[in-house]
């Protein structure tokens, strides 16, 4: 036996079982760790691929393949928006013309790949501060849900790659409020990618703008100038701005003039921004956080990515138009603080459980009722609670309760459920089977254009039937700023003259794309507005479209649509009977 043991038989003989059941419990365990995760991304996997791509990200798709194939980006065919927005999804479309594969498909792709390398560079800069050790299961858990599943229809949007451009600057930060080291290949990235977030959409240089007096709060003025990422930044942007300049021009001399007095002007009402159900959620999950954290809140990992939510929720406000979309950033950002709030006070198991479940069943019952009566019901939760804090409990919100890190954390997981079901619901014109069912009978890839207002009228209708755009803009979507600009201030005369000139451009624009290249079918829509009636009481536009006939309508009242297709499309008339002829004398 003492020879067995000094020549280790006996080990040989022991040790294979229980590494190999060790190596089992241990293999299990990294495999239930790695469950969550693989969840959470086969959940946001399947919304995209039941989604598909909405107008927006459909119509830049299109835009850069016609772009591909030598169109010049602003004069043969017209984005609104500034190069950056192109240049979001040219990779995927130019892969898709090499290889075959389905666009959307590449470019959801892409988003899930941004979504990921911004969420591991982020950790790379926490960890060599430590800060990552404070994040616990759950914690990670949001913020792979506020990155992929949270977004809804808004993936793949322009603001949705803002938001993830910008997150690693906000790591940076917060490792750099925290006093931590801060390597230079990190600081480098992260200024690249919130250079990138501004030249994708220029206001969201406010959360860089509301970071910057936060770190010199905490640091100083001496230590806040070595923030080099924040001038990385904005040489990219102001590099971005240079080459879109010198390569397209005419955005810079001829579109933009044009959207930023006819367009951007165009803002709701200061109260019906502020209630949006991202803005009333965002509250509550600020509330939450507060909850949740108490006076640790006021941590580097938590406050910071409050500040930049704060910063980005000022970019949703300037641009004024009260998409949900738009406040998707600093909802990110803000369920990234509640993440890190969670984490102050670890929770158990089933804690975690019943918030998962909160989440899950506020999601459905949001998706169930619609929208506005969430954002009511929201206003009526917030407005009773500030009167039961001010008025019942006024220490509800400054002791550290059990019970108010239990509401706290079951009010953001209903608010994240929310709105997360307010982000997959379809806006109109999104999707129409009767549209669809009526140009697909034209043949496999018929040419299309659009006498409508409304982008989400020709797409992704257009793509989802493999229809091909023969229009060099979206619709009329010049005239219709133009022309509600115009009566915005009826008495302005110069300024009348300007729309009025915008107007005639964008019109005869469609009128000679109409004529030149003879599309096989025109979308006209909605046909309930003013604007459908300004469009066929036109001359040029009636003249354009004598060749087409009534080809089908849908069914829908809010977004009434009508397809015009060629009258070659169609069967000849049967012509009169002849007369009969008259008997000789």
């Amino acid at each position: 036996m003492l020879d067995e043991l000094a020549n280790g038989e006996s080990m040989t003989l022991c040790l294979p079982q229980s590494q190999s059941l060790f190596g089992r419990l241990f293999a299990f365990r990294r495999f239930a760790g790695l469950a969550w995760p693989a969840a959470i991304l086969l959940a946001a996997v399947a919304s995209q691929v039941l989604c598909g791509a909405i107008g927006d990200v459909s119509w830049l798709i299109t835009v850069d393949e016609h772009w591909l194939t030598g169109a010049r980006p602003y004069v043969d065919i017209i984005e609104t928006d500034p190069p950056g927005a192109l240049l979001l999804y040219l990779p995927a479309a130019a892969i898709a013309r090499l290889t075959g594969l389905k666009a959307e498909a590449l470019v959801a792709a892409s988003g899930f790949a941004v979504a990921i390398g911004s969420l591991a560079l982020s950790a790379a800069v926490l960890t060599p501060v430590r800060l990552n050790r404070r994040l616990n299961r759950t914690s990670l858990g949001l913020a792979l849900v506020a990155t992929t599943v949270l977004p809804g229809r808004a993936f793949d949007e322009r603001d949705f790659f803002a938001a993830l451009f910008g997150l690693p600057l906000i790591a940076i930060a917060a490792a750099r409020a925290s006093r931590g080291p801060v390597g230079f290949p990190h600081a480098l990235a992260a200024g690249v990618g919130a250079g990138a977030m501004i030249a994708v959409k220029p206001p969201y240089a406010l959360v860089l703008v509301a970071l910057a007096p936060y770190l010199l709060t905490r640091l100083g003025l001496r230590e806040a100038l070595a923030a080099v990422e924040f001038i990385v930044a904005a040489v990219v942007a102001a590099a971005f701005v240079a080459a879109f300049y010198l390569v397209f021009p005419e955005y810079v001399t001829q579109v933009a003039p044009v959207f930023a007095e006819a367009y951007l002007p165009q803002r709701l009402p200061l109260a019906a921004l502020a209630a949006n159900a991202g803005v009333l959620v965002g509250l509550v999950i600020v509330a939450s956080i507060a909850a949740c954290a108490g006076s640790r809140a006021l941590t580097p990992l938590v406050l910071t990515p409050m500040v930049a939510a704060f910063g980005a929720f000022a970019a949703y406000f300037v641009q004024g138009k009260g998409w949900l979309y738009q406040a998707y950033p600093g909802l990110a950002y803000l369920t990234f603080a509640f993440a890190a709030a969670l984490a102050t006070r670890p929770a158990d198991g089933a804690a975690t459980t019943a918030m998962a479940a909160v989440g899950l069943v506020s999601a459905l019952l949001a998706g169930a009722v619609g929208r506005w009566p969430v954002q009511i019901g929201m206003a009526a939760a917030i407005a009773g609670f500030a009167i039961y804090v001010a008025f019942v409990d006024p220490r509800a919100f400054t002791e550290d309760r059990p019970r108010r890190q239990a509401l706290g954390r079951m009010a953001a997981a209903a608010g994240i459920g929310v709105l997360a079901a307010l982000f997959l619901q379809s806006p109109h014109g999104e999707s129409d089977p009767a549209m669809e069912r009526a140009l697909k009978t034209l043949g496999p890839h018929p040419t299309v254009a659009a006498l409508s207002e409304s982008l989400a009228v020709g797409h992704p209708l257009t793509r989802r039937v493999g229809a091909v755009w023969s229009q060099r803009t979206q619709g009329l979507t010049f005239a219709a700023a133009a022309r509600f600009r115009a009566a915005q201030t009826p008495g302005d005369a110069d300024l009348a003259a300007r729309m009025e000139a915008a107007i005639a451009s964008d019109r005869d624009m469609l009128v000679e794309d109409i004529v030149r290249n003879r599309p096989d079918a025109i979308l006209v829509g909605p046909t309930n507005t003013r604007f459908h009636a300004w469009v066929w009481a036109d001359p040029k536009i009636v003249a354009a479209m004598t060749d087409y006939r009534l080809l089908a309508t849908n069914d829908d009242k809010a977004t009434p649509l009508e397809i015009w297709a060629r009258k070659d499309f169609f069967p000849p008339l049967p012509s009169p009977p002849a007369a009969p002829a008259g008997r000789g004398g």
